[in-house]
């Protein structure tokens, strides 16, 4: 099960700088750099890893030494490569991103922003010290909401300090500010975290002097967001005394300049020696073996020891059990998630690396470097790598998503024809009303609905001739897969279990779609045998903390409904009360109202919960065949037991599945149930009723779309 968060990281840099792929030749006894702009399928021997215009004295670019090595440099975002200060008036742009949409969104504010006559400062709110807020003269938030209204991971440091209520009130009166925010409106706390920040930066006395925006996720984001930007600029500028002219917005500008330069390194060098034996430790281009603090950006790599079958030899489709070892510093208690790391589809690398012209490069080391700062000097740090090309490919960048619009709109500068030209300008407009070229294509449908990976685009336009270290700049990183882990430390320490269906679907463009991170754990099966040069059985993997958390009292009752792998977190719940009971304290009742289509299909873990029923760890399993009927209907079927669980015996309410569909049936059903008992039927109060179990923290979901 993966849940989803509300909304994949893409590289900043304050600079701007030429794009070109450099090759540098060293002549012995002389300091000379020649850069030459050329394409990425030189047939030239591997130069050196010195960067355009570093020399052949000049020491050598200094490796990132954080141990999770290029995926670590990748995520930090792109301000760390520059702090040359730019010239203009100071604008600071915040951003809180799960998944790097919200910072790509912050580097396009940036781009144009530049344009205008600010100097800006795109910056990641956990690098941001949430003192210096008040110093900040101008400040854009770009935040996104998690989940059930939770901040990103990289900002809950920066929200927690700004929602404290030790902040005076008066702290921001100097700062101006506005605020865009993420979400989805299939969530309930739909961009709870952007309409947050803005209401507090207002109590703190800081001066809005432009309206919030608001994107969805689930329909319009990218369009939201253009719409939004778009309005921006006047305000900002007034604000500053920045001359201003909205026409000029109109004119659309392609000439979008790669910040970095793509280098080869070396494979004798000491730089491509220790990234070669950073890979060989490890197996990965993400992730470290040593033991330390581990989250997003230093994950562990742990060995996977069980892979097995849940569905039954009927089924049509699949579903594993997943058990990862891990070591006693990785901790978790039931309702956590883990955060796994996991590989593309080898096929859709060798194709993409074909379409680029670069498959003979696939295993030559590589490296990003700030174009600028590399051009002036060698000592700049990598943006990424060293990895070799298909390192980068397989763990580094998305190349399944759809690519966003402003991807494609960079694409548009090496289209060679007129038709893929017109192509992308129409498929990166703003708007997608119907696009005025031949082939009417149009966003939505051509890329969104076609489903459309960045190889099958680069297909359908021939011409386009991107180089490939541009293209690694523009594709945003490859996000980690979160699941909710379906064990109990208590019942099988040193392990975590994960329940994952296997996706698998065509696409309307007859491609067969393979979900990343369960076909990558498709692949690794232990016990299979491994030629030399195979890749482990092993991910790199985090604990992300979750707020669906079990009561604090074995004696507090559970209603937990889950259909299909939603059933994860709550075999953790029921293992883990299993040996709480058996410490001692009176027993609550747990009641499970689980769905799935078919019984001898894919009725998960049915021989354990028949196991946990006799045992008495489980009150009851209330299973709806989607053939037949839905969660929804077994509630409303045993109503009276759900009230009395509620009402009498004050259980705690608990939903994880689908957040489109499932999640809000459930919540209706069960205001359903709790209107018949009031007086009138009244249908207000029973909602009423339903939020404060949420307020009493008796009510939890785990869901995503």
């Amino acid at each position: 099960m993966e849940p989803a968060p509300a909304t994949a990281v893409v590289e900043e840099n304050e600079e701007e700088a030429s794009m070109a792929f450099t090759v540098v030749v060293a002549i012995a006894a002389c300091v000379v750099a020649a850069a030459v702009y050329r394409f990425f399928l030189s047939p030239a021997k591997p130069p050196s890893s010195t960067p355009a215009g570093g020399g052949g004295g000049s020491k050598k670019p200094t490796v990132p030494t954080n141990s999770t090595g290029a995926k670590a440099a990748l995520i930090k975002g792109k301000e760390a490569a520059s702090k040359e200060a730019e010239k203009g008036v100071p604008l600071r742009i915040l951003w809180g991103s799960q998944t790097g949409t919200a910072e790509d969104f912050s580097s396009q504010l940036a781009d144009e922003a530049r344009k205008h006559g600010f100097a800006p400062r795109s910056t990641d709110l956990e690098d941001f010290s949430a003192e210096d807020l008040a110093d900040e003269k101008t400040v854009i938030f770009v935040a996104a909401t998690y989940g059930e209204g939770e901040p990103t991971d990289n900002a809950k440091d920066f929200y927690a300090w700004l929602m404290h209520d030790d902040r005076e009130p008066g702290l921001l009166e100097r700062v101006n500010f506005t605020v865009f925010g993420l979400g989805n409106r299939t969530y309930e706390h739909y961009n709870a975290i952007g309409r947050a920040i803005d209401r507090r930066m207002e109590e703190l006395s800081a001066a809005r002097f432009y309206e919030r925006g608001e994107g969805d996720d689930d329909s319009s984001l990218e369009e939201d967001f253009a719409k939004w930007k778009k309005g921006l600029w006047g305000p900002l500028c007034r604000l500053h005394d920045l001359p201003f002219e909205g026409a000029a917005l109109e004119t659309e500008s392609y000439d979008v300049k790669a910040r970095n330069t793509l280098v080869f390194v070396d494979h004798a060098s000491e730089e491509g020696q220790r990234a070669l034996q950073r890979f060989k430790e490890t197996g990965h281009a993400v992730g470290t073996t040593k033991q330390g603090v581990h989250d997003a950006k230093n994950p562990l790599v742990c060995q996977v020891v069980v892979n097995r079958e849940l569905h039954g030899s009927t089924s049509e489709r699949s579903c594993r059990h997943i058990e990862i070892a891990v070591p006693d510093n990785i901790t978790y208690e039931p309702g956590d998630h883990v955060g796994v790391y996991a590989n593309n589809d080898p096929d859709l690398v060798l194709a993409l690396a074909k379409r680029l012209g670069a498959e003979a490069d696939l295993d030559r080391l590589i490296a990003l470097a700030p174009a600028a700062a590399a051009a002036a000097s060698s000592k700049a740090k990598y943006t990424m790598g060293p990895v070799t090309l298909r390192q980068a490919l397989l763990e580094l960048v998305d190349i399944t998503t759809p690519p966003r619009k402003s991807l494609l709109h960079a694409l548009v500068q090496y289209a060679r024809s007129d038709a893929d030209s017109a192509a992308l300008k129409a498929l990166s407009a703003g708007t997608d009303q119907p696009a005025h070229e031949p082939r009417g294509l149009n966003y939505a449908q051509w890329i969104k609905e076609d489903r459309r990976t960045i190889g099958e685009v680069l297909e359908a336009l021939p011409s386009v001739a991107v180089p490939v270290g541009h293209l690694l700049e523009l594709l945003p990183a490859l996000a980690p897969r979160y699941y909710s882990i379906s064990s109990s430390p208590l019942e099988h320490p040193g392990r975590i279990h994960i329940t994952c269906v296997v996706t698998r679907f065509t696409t309307r463009t007859g491609r067969l779609h393979h979900g990343v991170c369960s076909t990558h754990f498709l692949r690794l099966l232990p016990g299979t045998a491994q030629e030399e040069g195979e890749e482990r059985h092993t991910v790199p993997l985090f604990v992300r903390k979750s707020q669906f958390r079990l009561p604090k009292s074995v004696s507090t009752p559970l209603i937990m409904v889950g259909p299909g792998t939603g059933i994860a977190p709550f075999r953790g719940f029921i293992h883990h009360r299993k040996h709480l009971r058996e410490e001692g304290g009176a027993r609550g009742e747990a009641v499970l109202f689980f769905g799935c289509r078919e019984r001898a299909k894919d009725f998960l873990y049915e021989e354990e919960l028949n196991t946990a029923l006799a045992s008495g760890h489980l009150s009851n399993v209330l299973v709806a065949f989607s053939r037949e009927q839905n969660e929804k209907d077994r509630l409303r079927e045993h109503k009276e037991l759900v009230w009395t669980l509620l009402e009498e015996q004050k259980a705690h309410f608990y939903i994880c599945g689908d957040a489109a569909q499932m999640a809000p049936a459930v919540r209706a059903a069960v205001v359903d149930i709790v209107a018949e008992k009031l007086a009138d039927n009244d249908r207000d109060q029973a909602e009423a009723y339903v939020a404060r179990l949420h307020e009493q923290g008796r009510w939890a979901t785990d869901v995503w779309f």
